[in-house]
């Protein structure tokens, strides 16, 4: 019979085995679909239904899955969990149930509008950057055919500029701060 993607997102091989019909499953994601293909080929199955290119791009929250695992070996564990958090927090919740493909450089212009109500610029200009990297990595790993968001430009940072405390400024915060953290902050203003 074939490979197929459930509403639920599930991946299953129909087939027939003792001449009754059978179905095998192996989850979601993109291993689960590398699976359910190497299981169909694998009991000598050819794939005579082709899905619509639409049906057949993967979403979002599987490539993000899938490049966190890929990861775990390559980046610290901060790293990860600090990309897990901004995934899980921000960027799923607007992006995740999105094909790759619908991942456009308009979609892209409607996030970067509303998250500008309520962050920087340059937090935005991070977190396009994850997006970006997860599609760049994808379509290198062959999950997506295009990366639709590759020429998109990115929204200038306005990172702030902070200047040192001023000699004066240091004295007054010293004067009002506990014992055990004049070292600390003496050490700090002096090694810059």
């Amino acid at each position: 019979m074939s490979v197929h993607r459930l509403k639920d997102g599930r991946w299953c091989v129909r087939h027939v085995e003792d001449g009754r019909h059978r179905a095998a499953y192996f989850g979601r994601g993109l291993e689960a679909e590398a699976k359910a293909r190497e299981f169909n080929a694998s009991i000598g199955l050819r794939e005579w239904k082709r899905n619509t290119p639409d049906e057949e791009a993967a979403v979002f929250v599987d490539l993000v899955q899938a490049y966190i695992a890929a990861k775990r070996g390559a980046c610290s564990d901060v790293s990860l969990k600090n990309l897990e958090w901004k995934m899980l927090g921000v960027i799923l919740p607007e992006l995740g149930t999105l094909r790759a493909t619908s991942i456009t450089p308009a979609r892209l212009d409607a996030y970067v509008n509303a998250r500008m109500r309520s962050v920087k610029k340059t937090t935005i200009h991070r977190e396009l950057s994850d997006i970006k990297a997860v599609l760049s990595w994808a379509l290198k790993r062959r999950y997506i055919a295009v990366n639709p968001a590759a020429g998109y430009d990115m929204p200038t940072r306005d990172d702030a500029i902070i200047s040192p405390p001023t000699p004066d400024e240091v004295v007054r915060i010293l004067k009002h701060s506990p014992e055990h953290l004049k070292r600390a902050i003496m050490l700090s203003y002096f090694t810059g």
